[in-house]
């Protein structure tokens, strides 16, 4: 057999991620959107999450209330709105942490996009005449927008791009100085 391929005959196994960019042109050919899959986070895991991240949990309880304030249930909607935003972190850095393995290209783009808009989101929470809850809404459909911009909506499903937008905003919210009320 080694004679008929030669002494320096070698084979050269790829797989699938060898062929991302390939992948990634062939599904806009085909009008194909590309999908992500992760587990939504457990209950467990956010619960853990609040008990791990104190002083970010804290930061969102704070900015959160003030969205709330004044309003009937005030505390109930918090905490419910607390445990959604830890979700929506949680399921969104597993998307993002798949789209940088499997789409290093397209994840760099992505937190281009995101950084881009973070920059200016302390500057836009202190000048803005909107409250809280319209400022949030308006700052996810900037990014969402920017998303859009970058054809994201074309190269990845509906429900990828939700998770990212609402990663952003969650993220925001943990770590970004926004001023609610002087938070």
């Amino acid at each position: 057999m080694q004679d008929l391929l030669g002494s320096d005959f070698d084979v050269l196994a790829k797989d699938e991620g060898y062929f991302i960019q390939e992948l990634i042109w062939v599904k806009l050919f085909l009008n194909e959107k590309l999908s992500v899959a992760v587990e939504p986070p457990a209950t467990s895991d956010v619960a853990n999450w609040k008990q791990c991240e104190s002083q970010a949990i804290q930061t969102l309880y704070t900015k959160i209330n003030q969205i709330f304030e004044g309003q009937t249930n005030q505390e109930n909607k918090t905490n419910t709105l607390v445990d959604r935003m830890v979700k929506d972190y949680i399921l969104g850095a597993k998307v993002t942490e798949s789209i940088q393995k499997d789409f290093p290209i397209l994840y760099e783009k992505q937190m281009s996009i995101k950084s881009s808009v973070e920059s200016s989101l302390e500057v836009n929470s202190l000048l803005t005449e909107l409250p809280p809850s319209q400022f949030l809404r308006q700052t996810m459909d900037d990014y969402r927008e920017a998303l859009k911009s970058e054809k994201f909506d074309s190269i990845f499903e509906f429900g990828v791009v939700e998770d990212l937008c609402r990663e952003a905003v969650s993220d925001w919210l943990i770590r970004c100085p926004l001023n609610f009320g002087g938070v």
